[in-house]
Parts: C-alpha cells; structure tokens; sequence
C-alpha cells in the first residue's frame, strides 16, 4: 500500500529545458493544437503562494520553502485505488471522489524550493493531463486557487491529497 510520507525527494530538472520539452511532445503529438494557456508565475507570486499555504496549511514550523513538500506529504492521505498512470486518470474526477471541491484555477508547484509554479485552468490541465505531467520523473503539487486542498501526485503515479 502507498504511503504519502514514504517518498524520495523530487527529480529536479531546470524549468526552461522541462516546459521546453513537453510543448515540443505537445506539438509533435497534437499537431494543429495549442498547447494550454498557462502562467508562470513571478518570483514574488510564488513567494506569496509559498507562504499563503504554510499559513493556510498550519505549517508556521517551516523556516524554509523545501520544507513544505515533505511536510504536505505527510499530513496527506492517499487516495486509494487512483493511480495518476492510468490512461482513465482524472484530476477532477480524483478531486471528486475524495470530496474536494474543484476550482476552476489551480497553481501546479514543480520543484521543492517552490519558486516554479505555473498556473493553469483544472478543466485544461485534466484535459491533457498526460501532455503536463510525465511518470518517472515529475513530482507535482496541484493547489487549489482557494487554498482549499492540494492533489499531491508523484513520479510514481501514487495520488494524495492535502487539506487544511
């Protein structure tokens, strides 16, 4: 059985070369589409996002932004029988079935210092989820615009979810 709390700590890769490389899959796989709008966010966004969550999660503990990953993942719970590699995977279906609210903007945080965060509209990135978020190697945290939740999602495809 997954457990949350029992995960290595995330693959980083450099945010240009990792964007880069899935619009080119994007391009490649989708020809004559467009890649979802998203928005980078700021090096202030995301400082502000950081500590809306660590107030918002009761996380005052935390002296830094590579703290919070770990310590969300374990407060988190698995959601048994999702698993974020099968081809049926929904966010929102996921988000559903454990009774949290889906929003209709969510901030996807890619590595453990949570200075890149990308915000994406919920409907786009369960759209093309496969097209965002590549096994082995993406470790995710999906925020709510709200600060309601945070999915948790691994690069093994084990799903957890966060709540306040």
């Amino acid at each position: 059985m997954p457990v949350c709390g029992a995960h290595g700590p995330p693959r980083i890769m450099k945010r240009s070369d990792m964007h880069e490389f899935k619009l080119e899959h994007f391009r490649r796989d989708h020809p004559g589409e467009s890649f979802p709008e998203f928005q980078h966010l700021t090096e202030a966004e995301c400082a502000a996002l950081t500590s809306e969550v660590i107030k918002r999660f009761r996380l005052s503990e935390l002296r830094m932004p590579s703290q919070l990953v770990p310590a969300l993942w374990d407060s988190a719970r698995v959601l048994e029988g999702v698993d974020a590699e099968e081809t049926s995977f929904s966010v929102i279906r996921a988000l559903t079935a454990a009774g949290a609210m889906p929003t209709d903007r969510v901030c996807i945080n890619w590595l453990r210092d949570w200075d890149t965060i990308d915000r994406f509209r919920l409907a786009d990135l369960d759209r093309f989820f496969e097209d965002i978020w590549y096994p082995s190697s993406d470790d995710l945290e999906v925020i709510a615009e709200t600060l309601d939740w945070i999915l948790l999602i691994d690069h093994e495809g084990v799903v957890c979810l966060a709540l306040p």
